[in-house]
């Protein structure tokens, strides 16, 4: 596989200026003076007209902070013929221990082209105010956000940054099927992405399907009415989450077709380049 996972005391902000191809990024951390065991809000906004897709954004590794959560969102306006796409990722992020820290900068790519975010100075101090809807977090605690706890997670502590850092290479597998190889023009033929993971994730991961060049495509449910299975299965020795979706695939014309390459994007962690696992073609 190739390794491509709200009380303002203080805020640092910087306003988006666009470059001549109209993309932007900034970063803000609220409050960025906080006691010990509490957390603050990183916010990483991307803002683009004119395009069609925005960018992800490669966030530094940062060893002296814990990551309890994450959420993120995308908006699109109009004004006129102009089309503005609007990135929001969010991180929930544990203080250390008292002492004054450093964000790098967060940059992204976009046509050969870097951005980057202005560093954040954050202070932990003892004497801070306590934020009065916020508990104290312990340093080994498990995250406090359950829609980022896996289901089939072993019971175990341990932030989700540290998990990310203990990715094997046979962690992570990918593979698409079919049922036959050779069909008739119209006759179905069904096609099934399979994900297999051995590790807990940060976050879902983003699936692009095969373009199925040639064929009339739909979506296939299993026999209990969903359309992704979820099932554990061990492979020389090792125990999988193994996710499948499927499809039904129908020729329309004669001749060799290929189902091209599915890929399935996932990040280690919150600082983390993102990976990408990609099926290989089916002829």
């Amino acid at each position: 596989m190739t390794r491509l996972f709200v009380i303002a005391i203080a805020l640092m902000w910087a306003a988006p200026v666009f470059a001549s191809d109209d993309i932007a990024i900034r970063a803000t951390a609220s409050p960025d003076r906080l006691a010990p065991g509490y957390t603050f809000r990183l916010e990483i906004t991307i803002e683009g007209k004119g395009i069609r897709s925005l960018p992800d954004p490669n966030m530094p590794r940062l060893k002296s902070f814990d990551i309890v959560g994450r959420s993120s969102s995308q908006q699109v306006s109009m004004s006129g013929l102009s089309v503005t796409l609007s990135k929001t990722v969010a991180y929930q992020v544990r203080a250390p221990k008292e002492g004054k820290y450093q964000i790098p900068s967060i940059t992204l790519v976009y046509e050969g082209k870097t951005y980057k975010t202005d560093p954040i100075d954050i202070t932990v101090d003892p004497s801070a105010p306590v934020p009065q809807n916020q508990k104290r977090r312990a340093p080994h605690g498990m995250p406090g956000f359950p829609g980022l706890i896996d289901p089939f997670a072993a019971s175990g502590g341990g932030s989700l940054f540290d998990r990310h850092l203990r990715l094997d290479n046979d962690d992570l597998m990918v593979k698409m099927d079919v049922d036959k190889k050779t069909a008739v023009p119209y006759e179905p033929i069904i096609a099934t992405f399979s994900f297999y993971r051995a590790v807990s994730l940060w976050e879902s991961p983003s699936y692009e399907k095969p373009a199925f060049e040639g064929f009339w495509v739909e979506s296939l449910p299993f026999e209990n009415g969903k359309n992704e299975q979820l099932s554990k299965e061990r492979i020389d020795g090792k125990d999988y989450i193994v996710a499948k979706v499927r499809y039904a695939i129908i020729p329309l014309s004669p001749g060799k077709k290929i189902v091209d390459q599915a890929t399935l994007s996932i990040s280690e962690g919150p600082w983390s380049e993102r990976i990408r696992l990609k099926t290989k073609p089916i002829p």
